[in-house]
This record gives structure tokens, C-alpha cells and sequence, in this order.
């Protein structure tokens, strides 16, 4: 008993360095580098360039993915991206002048991590940012980020879901305000 109380502690107390991605973790630091050396115009399109947006968006989708055309799709997934644009252009500010350092990371998966970063603005008081990446094909791609516990795709997710669920809204009508580009 007291061999399994002391490997417990041991796993409790080296948590992240048992499990952290170095890979995961410095491509999160290349998007870092990258927020820093845009221009405030180009910052948003550069970030969600990073997005697996045609992963992320039909995760977005949920169960209404098998309902939707291979067309629905594609004009989803160009509204979907001009959202994420005007939602991050809306931040541009702080992300330029914050600084995000990487605290650690931890994989769900082989090829699936969560990097773990500290941002500290001048705008709010520091926070915890947490950025979901997948590996496919040998390269690294945001698919979701957290901030204050909440999950911007998990989120949309839900929001779509009960949208979805209306009798009186299509696929069509979701984000409708945005210019597909």
C-alpha cells in the first residue's frame, strides 16, 4: 500500500513533465512569435490560418454534420472562418501587446495535446490560455482554446446544437451575417 501512496505522489507531483510535448509546445510558441510580428490588420487572419478549420468546423457541426451537403459544408466552413476573423480582429490590441509564455503541456493522445500558457496584458490581469492541438501529417494545427474554462469550439458547438435543434434554422442561416469569403 505504501509503494502505491508514494508512486501516486511522485505522478501528482511531476505531472506535465511526464507527459509534456515538445513539439506541441513549440509550435505554440511559433504562433506566439508569429502574434508578435504581424500587423494589427493582418493579426486575426494570421491566427486563424493556424485553425484546422475544416476539423474544427465540423466538430462545430456535431451531429448536424450528417445532415449538411458536401456545399452546406464548404459555405459553412467559409463562414465559420470569417467569424473567427472579425471575432479575434475585435482583440487584436491585447494579443499584440500581451505576453503569453508556455507553462506546459499535456497529450490526450498521441498527435492530440493541450499546450498550457500564461497571458499577462496590460489590458486584465494575467490568465491561463489553453491551446488544443492535433498532428496530422506531420504538422500541428489549433483545433480549440480555452480561456476563463471556457472552450471556444466546445462552446460554438453547444450554441450551434441548440440552434440547430429549431425547426426554423438550417445550416444555411449559421453565421449568416458574415461575408463568405
Amino acid at each position: 500500500m505504501r509503494r502505491i501512496a508514494a508512486l501516486l505522489l511522485l505522478f501528482v507531483q511531476f505531472p506535465l513533465s511526464a507527459i509534456a510535448n515538445p513539439q506541441a509546445e513549440e509550435h505554440v510558441q511559433a504562433v506566439v512569435q508569429s502574434i508578435h510580428a504581424e500587423q494589427d490588420g493582418a493579426l486575426a487572419a494570421a491566427l486563424v490560418e493556424e485553425i484546422d478549420i475544416s476539423r474544427t468546423s465540423r466538430f462545430v457541426l456535431g451531429r448536424h454534420l450528417r445532415d449538411a451537403t458536401p456545399a452546406q459544408i464548404e459555405a459553412f466552413e467559409s463562414r465559420f472562418r470569417a467569424y473567427l476573423v472579425s471575432f479575434l480582429s475585435g482583440r487584436t490590441d491585447e494579443l499584440a501587446q500581451a505576453k503569453i509564455e508556455i507553462v506546459g503541456s499535456s497529450d490526450r493522445n498521441p498527435g492530440d495535446s493541450i499546450v498550457t500558457t500564461r497571458v499577462s496584458s496590460p489590458f486584465r490581469e494575467p490568465m491561463i490560455m489553453r491551446w488544443r492541438l492535433i498532428e496530422r501529417e506531420n504538422a500541428w494545427r489549433l483545433v480549440d482554446v480555452e480561456v476563463h474554462g471556457i472552450w471556444l469550439a466546445i462552446e460554438q458547438r453547444a450554441q450551434i446544437a441548440s440552434l440547430l435543434d429549431r425547426k426554423d434554422v438550417g445550416i444555411g442561416d449559421l453565421y449568416s451575417g458574415q461575408e463568405v469569403r
